[in-house]
């Protein structure tokens, strides 16, 4: 019998998580002036893009099996002050200015789906977090940080990630964007996703464990945009990441998963 409530879970996650790639690609292309005139957008236009793909994603963060999932993608913008759409949720910039921006935000921040290794446990629903980002660009380079605490859902606690990419074109219509990242979880997320009780332990055949706070997980990420004309374009992403630390030493890690992870994918957007 289909889980709808860990479905919509997953669904969500995995939008998410690519929309997150998607969009640091989208930078290289929507946040320079050569691009916009490449693209004939003018800075202070509404912008919205729709469109679909495809991704492959691990079950559960830690998981060594992996899901294809469609991937729908809304995106709605005005100039770079304003940005709305279901993964990263509602950013508004508050920070005038060439370099900097940042200001609040209202976003999904996923859980942990209860599937492949782990099935057997109740899925840790995700759910609405607040709280704010920042980020600075200087000529190619952009550095990014953002903090959220969920006010709905399983978890609580905070998140912060934190990222540099390096950002170019490609011709007139090509756009990429490569870097780092890494994740920094509270004690109280991490252990709700990481850790285990001595029931649930008992259920896979494990150890219990606690996960403390600290960074969770490293990667390293590259996103290629492709302008097919001034309203059609493609988004191919990639992401190799490594679980650190106590989310690492989590049984449904080292004992039924793995540590490094990856996903891929590919959308295609219509730009009105």
């Amino acid at each position: 019998m289909v889980d709808r409530r860990g479905l919509v879970s997953l669904l969500f996650r995995t939008v998410a998580l690519s929309a997150v790639l998607l969009l640091t690609g989208q930078a290289a292309a929507s946040d320079s002036r050569e691009a916009m005139a490449a693209m004939q957008m003018p800075e202070g236009a509404w912008r919205v893009a729709a469109g679909a793909g495809v991704g492959l994603f691990p079950e559960y963060s830690g998981a060594s099996t992996y899901r294809t999932l469609p991937l729908p993608f809304i995106d709605v913008a005005w100039g770079n002050r304003v940005r709305i759409n279901p993964a990263q949720g509602v950013r508004l910039d508050v920070l005038p200015g060439r370099r900097w921006d940042g200001g609040p935000v209202i976003r999904y921040l996923g859980g942990r789906s209860a599937r492949g290794a782990i099935s057997d446990l109740d899925t840790v629903r995700g759910g609405a977090a607040a709280g704010a980002y920042l980020r600075y660009s200087l000529g190619p380079i952009q550095l990014r940080a953002e903090a959220v605490s969920p006010f709905t859902g399983d978890t609580s606690g905070t998140r912060v990630s934190f990222g540099a990419n390096w950002r170019g074109l490609l011709g007139p219509r090509a756009f990429y964007a490569v870097g780092p990242s890494a994740v920094w979880d509270s004690s109280n997320r991490a252990d709700r996703l990481y850790g285990l009780s001595e029931a649930d332990a008992d259920l896979l055949g494990v150890a219990p464990h606690e996960a403390g706070s600290g960074v969770v997980s490293v990667r390293l990420s590259g996103t290629l945009v492709w302008m097919i004309d001034r309203n059609w374009s493609l988004t191919s992403f990639v992401l190799a990441g490594r679980l650190v630390d106590d989310a690492a030493a989590s049984p449904i890690v080292d004992d039924l998963g793995n540590r490094n992870q990856g996903l891929v994918g590919l959308i295609g957007l219509y730009r009105f």
